[in-house]
């Protein structure tokens, strides 16, 4: 029994004409009194689907069954849904062509590298973490970590996975400057300025148990008792974050601990954040 586009309506999500042919006519009409909305080539769905990524999604696979949500998509649909995805790309082994918010990329995902969502097939977290560093850096691999989303072997893997792509070069190095785990930009580089001037005796994001309270340490020298804090852009930009760091920095203070607090501008000067480290310890291990 052929069922009518209301009675679809009701049960489905999206409607796709392939499925349903002798529907046609009414879709096309319910399209041109704005009550329905074409989302992709052949799907259609309710008038405010697009403010829907999940259904956006889900058109592009039920246009394009072979389709494999990409990049930002894929990181919103899977472990970062605050981030902005207004374009949708799709890989498919062929190509094909684009359609409004779509672009798709001729593109073969290996199938070891595809998360599925229902329907919906979606590039791995470490696939579409690499996919992002192009236009992201290691902006999207701190996110990711800090987030547990991948982890550095899985990164690692994957891009020994996928030899021979533009960029790699580039993947390569951030994901190798990832291996003592920043949380931020500011921190990435102020780990890659110790390492450079082959500064040892460190770690990073170093659990201290103080009494009661328990904190975590950016970079430590735990042998000098050395705190290095780094103010990332985004983390500590309120009056209630400027306070915490100063309680912080107290407490650790009246337990023996140095701390010093570098800015992300601070450790942009990469000669005074070396040379202010290198000083400070000099001076503790005299002590």
């Amino acid at each position: 029994m052929k069922l009518s586009l209301d009675d679809l309506l009701q049960t489905e999500a999206l409607v796709t004409r392939s499925q349903h042919p002798h529907l046609a006519a009414a879709l096309s009409r319910r399209c041109s009194r704005g009550l329905l909305d074409r989302l992709a080539p052949g799907v259609y769905g309710p008038s405010n689907a697009r403010n829907s990524l999940p259904l956006r999604a889900l058109a592009a696979s039920l246009a394009w069954p072979d389709a494999v949500i990409t990049g930002r998509t894929a990181a919103a649909l899977t472990w970062w849904p605050e981030l902005p995805a207004d374009t949708i790309v799709v890989a498919r082994k062929n190509g094909g062509d684009s359609f409004g918010s779509f672009k798709v990329e001729r593109r073969a995902v290996n199938g070891g590298h595809i998360t599925w969502r229902g329907q919906v097939a979606i590039t791995c977290p470490a696939l579409t973490v690499l996919d992002l560093i192009p236009s992201m850096g290691g902006n999207v691999i701190d996110e990711a970590l800090r987030r547990r989303a991948v982890t550095l072997t899985a990164l690692r893997g994957t891009l020994a996975e996928t030899p021979g792509r533009r960029g790699n070069a580039q993947r390569e190095e951030l994901v190798e400057d990832s291996r003592d785990l920043p949380w931020s930009e500011p921190e990435r580089f102020g780990q890659r300025h110790l390492r450079q001037a082959h500064i040892t005796g460190w770690r990073t994001n170093v659990r201290v148990a103080l009494g009661r309270t328990t904190m975590f340490l950016d970079i430590a020298f735990e042998r000098e008792l050395l705190a290095i804090e780094i103010d990332g852009w985004a983390y500590h930009n309120s009056r209630s974050s400027f306070e915490a760091d100063r309680a912080r920095d107290a407490r650790l203070i009246a337990h023996g601990w140095t701390v010093l607090r570098f800015t992300a501008a601070q450790v942009d000067d990469e000669q005074a954040f070396v040379a202010t480290i290198t000083a400070t310890l000099a001076r503790l291990r005299r002590r």
